[in-house]
C-alpha cells in the first residue's frame, strides 16, 4: 500500500528513522515490512526492514544507508509517499515468568526497540545490551532507558560503554539461567549467543538479517540451513529459537 511519510530523520551515523502513516496495519515486534524505495524500476526489488515501532497510526523503521536503495530512501521527505508490503514473518514470543535480556548489534537494534516499547507496561524485567563499532553507531538509548530496567552499551573502540562486543557484556551478567534472551544482529554475534546459551542452559530467540526479494516465500532468496533442512527466513522466521539454525 501507499503510505505517507511523517518524518525521515538521521539518528546516528548512516542511520535514519522513517515514520509513516499506517492506520490499517497491525504488527508485532520482530516482524518486518518490504519497502519499495522508488517508483522506477531502479532498484527493482523491495528492501526488507524490521519494524522499530508501531503505535496508533504511526509505524517506524530504522535503516542504514549502505546501498543504492537506502540512499534513495534517505532523500524522501515528510509528505512524500512510499509503497510498503507487510508486515511479514513471525515475532518474538518469550516464555512467561522469565527476565528478558535483549542483545542487539548495529542494524539489529530496531526490532528490540519495538519489543521494549511494546512491553513497557506489561511488567517485564528487561535488560538491553546494544553494541556498535563506536558511539556514533549507537541509537535508541532514550527509548531503551525508558522501557528497560537497565541498558548496557558496548563499542568496539571503547568510545562509549564497555570496550568490546555484546557477547562480552552478556557473559558478565549474573544469574542468566532465569533469563530468556532475544537477539538480532550480525550472524557472527547470533552464533556466539547461541553457543553461550547452549553452554549455560539459557533459552533464546534470534532474529536473522537476510537479503530478500519478495518477503513471502516465492523467490527463495533468504534460505538458511536448519536442523530440519533449508528454511525460508521470510516464512519460517525471521525469529528462530536456539538450536534450529545450523551456523556452520
Amino acid at each position: 500500500m501507499k503510505v505517507k511519510i511523517i518524518s525521515n530523520k538521521k539518528i546516528a551515523r548512516d542511520a535514519l528513522r522513517l515514520t509513516v502513516e499506517a492506520p490499517f496495519l497491525s504488527s508485532k515486534a520482530g516482524q518486518f515490512v518490504m519497502v519499495k524505495v522508488s517508483d522506477s524500476l531502479v532498484p527493482l526489488l523491495r528492501r526488507p526492514m524490521s519494524i522499530a515501532g508501531h503505535e496508533g497510526r504511526e509505524l517506524s523503521i530504522i535503516y542504514k544507508t549502505v546501498g543504492e536503495g537506502t540512499k534513495i530512501l534517505a532523500t524522501k521527505k515528510a509528505g512524500d509517499e512510499i509503497d510498503i508490503d507487510g508486515p511479514y514473518g513471525n515475532w518474538f514470543d518469550p516464555p512467561e515468568g522469565k527476565k528478558i535480556i535483549m542483545v542487539g548489534g548495529g542494524a539489529g537494534i530496531p526490532p528490540l526497540l519495538y519489543f521494549a516499547k511494546q512491553n513497557k507496561n506489561h511488567g517485564l524485567n528487561i535488560t538491553a545490551i546494544v553494541g556498535g563499532a563506536s558511539k556514533d553507531d549507537i541509537f535508541g538509548l532514550e527509548e531503551l532507558n525508558n522501557a528497560c530496567r537497565k541498558t548496557i552499551i558496548t563499542t568496539n573502540d571503547g568510545s562509549d560503554g564497555i570496550k568490546g562486543f555484546t557477547i562480552d557484556a552478556l557473559k558478565d551478567i549474573e544469574n542468566v539461567n532465569n533469563c530468556h534472551i532475544i537477539s538480532c544482529g550480525p550472524l557472527g554475534m547470533l552464533e556466539a549467543i547461541e553457543a553461550f546459551c547452549e553452554s549455560n542452559g539459557v533459552s533464546a530467540e534470534v532474529s536473522t538479517e537476510e537479503k530478500m526479494g519478495c518477503g513471502f516465500g516465492v523467490c527463495l532468496g533468504c534460505m538458511v540451513e536448519t536442523v530440519e533442512g533449508k528454511k525460508r527466513v521470510c516464512v519460517s522466521g525471521p525469529v528462530f529459537k536456539t538450536g534450529v539454525i545450523q551456523w556452520s
